[in-house]
């Protein structure tokens, strides 16, 4: 079976106790789009355009999600799942010859590139064994031919009733499944012309299809099929999703606004690229007050880019870029710090496709939307530092991406490293356990840089009754601390419960008490 990926269940581990809880600040991107080629709804690891080109078959005049990809590389990004989608594509289908028909085999991955031979053996098989046979499966690089995947499945037999039944044994190829012509008897070995003795390949007696553009419902998928981006759930840390924009267009506010609400529970931020008919801040302005959209966890941007010399420079979208960008910065120096300078320059040969006066950025800014701009021969640069929420009643340090994005990482990492509490009593000994290591935890980012000092604040409660619900075990941990470049404290309670985890903002804390500590 090809190591490329591992389509079964993914088990995530819980952190225990006595574990400290992380501070590493290396971020990990999922990107969202059409490809030519590759597994469908199952998040594939890539480090590289290479690896990109290997699984998903390279950049395609019908998707912006190669060129993505090259974007978000170029300019620092090193860790990012991609998930194809596809609208109505079809597999590849493999007809082996046999003495009443043909067995069919389907290609698992869907796509006009998906190149796949197989052939047929009896070598090892005793002549009684008249039902079984050896069967091998290739994938083939579509430009150069050579053989990049191979399966070997020995002593097959087409009986349903058999042990090792085709359809069964192919159940765990990430190559083939069985058609829907199943025989009775064997298929023939694959003989080629004039060869006697040695068995060829058989190849695709009809080529698969790329199937059709994007819809908002493909890209969304399915919670309960985890399709779309719910395909991202086994991915335990995910910072930045990224959709690059459709060929012949934009998605719709109802893609949008789910791809939102589910950063919003990854505790992680959505990039999204201008509208694509935009092409003024006047424009833009009402377009998002008409909309009356406003998010801390979108990070949005103006104007689009070109590239000198490209011929269709409206639809060249630089949200990849930023992606790759807050990565870098991420492992670098950290989400806390300022996205500005060089650290937010774009790669050289990218420059705004509308420039924009003084008042204009900064109207754009006071929306939420940074600003890409180049003065004076400079390369482009991002401009703002802000998310989406600036233009809505939206907390204000929920508004700076430094403030934002840095507390988006210490709640998601208090909420993992603490899950262990949810399995132990609710007793003095618990809650100082947890205190200590979320304590540990906000000094350790004070050391880092993260936060303006080490004053920090920790409380951890039982879980007390009320008339609604019973006692649940675990705790409440409420945390307070002055994030780096905030002039005062913000305060969260994040619930630990068996049924899961819940946070919410937490006004009017006691931020510069001394801890104490409450047993139930």
């Amino acid at each position: 079976m090809s190591k490329a990926f591992d389509p079964g269940i993914t088990v995530t581990e819980i952190a225990s106790m006595d574990q400290p809880i992380s501070i590493s600040t290396e971020s990990t991107a999922a990107f969202i789009g059409r490809a030519l080629r590759g597994p469908l709804n199952i998040p594939i690891l890539v480090r590289s355009i290479a690896q990109f080109k290997r699984f998903f078959g390279g950049e395609w005049n019908q998707s912006y999600l190669g060129a993505a990809v090259r974007q978000f590389f170029e300019h620092g990004g090193t860790t990012l799942y991609v998930v194809r989608v596809a609208n109505n594509a079809t597999g590849a289908i493999i007809e082996l010859p046999a003495a009443n028909g043909k067995l069919t085999l389907s290609a698992i991955e869907y796509g006009s590139e998906e190149k796949l031979r197989a052939s047929v053996d009896y070598d090892g098989i005793a002549a009684e064994d008249s039902d079984i046979f050896n069967l091998t499966i290739q994938r083939l690089d579509s430009e150069t031919g050579l053989v990049i995947d191979q399966e070997i499945h020995y002593r097959l037999s087409c009986q349903v009733e058999h042990d090792n039944f085709i359809g069964d044994a192919l159940l765990t190829s990430s190559l083939a499944r069985l058609g829907t012509n199943a025989l009775a008897v064997r298929p023939d070995v694959t003989i080629g012309p004039g060869v006697s003795f040695q068995a060829t390949y058989v190849g695709v007696a009809r080529r698969g299809g790329n199937g059709n553009e994007l819809t908002d419902y493909d890209v969304i998928g399915s919670a309960a099929s985890e399709t779309g981006m719910f395909a991202l759930n086994g991915i335990e840390n995910i910072n930045l999703l990224y959709m690059p924009p459709r060929l012949n267009g934009d998605y719709g506010p109802t893609a949008l606004l789910a791809a939102e609400l589910y950063c919003r529970k990854r505790r992680a931020m959505l990039i999204t690229d201008p509208p694509s008919a935009m092409e003024s801040t006047e424009q833009l302005i009402e377009h998002y007050a008409q909309s009356g959209s406003a998010s801390a966890n979108v990070l949005t941007y103006f104007p689009r880019v070109s590239i000198k010399g490209c011929q269709h420079p409206r639809f060249m979208a630089a949200g990849a870029a930023i992606a790759g960008l807050l990565c870098k910065l991420d492992k670098e120096q950290g989400p806390w710090a300022e996205f500005s300078g060089t650290a937010a320059e774009l790669q050289r040969g990218l420059q705004p496709l509308t420039e924009l006066d003084e008042d204009e950025q900064q109207t754009l800014i006071r929306a939420g939307v940074n600003v890409l701009s180049a003065h004076r021969g400079r390369r482009c640069r991002i401009q703002g530092a802000v998310t989406f929420g600036a233009g809505g009643h939206i907390d204000k340090a929920a508004t700076n991406l430094s403030v934002r994005r840095t507390c988006l990482m210490i709640l998601k990492n208090i909420e993992r490293g603490t899950r262990w509490v949810v399995f132990e009593p609710n007793d003095h000994h618990t809650l100082e356990r947890v205190r200590s290591q979320v304590h540990a935890y906000l000094t350790g980012l004070a050391d880092s840089g993260a936060l303006a000092d080490d004053d920090v604040f920790v409380r951890c409660d039982p879980n007390t009754q009320d008339e609604d619900s019973p006692t649940e075990r675990g705790v409440k941990i409420l945390v307070s601390f002055v994030p780096r470049g905030w002039p005062q404290p913000l305060s969260f309670t994040i619930h630990q419960s068996m049924p899961g985890v819940r946070t919410a903002t937490t006004a009017f804390a006691p931020a510069r008490v001394r801890p104490v500590l409450r047993a139930g």
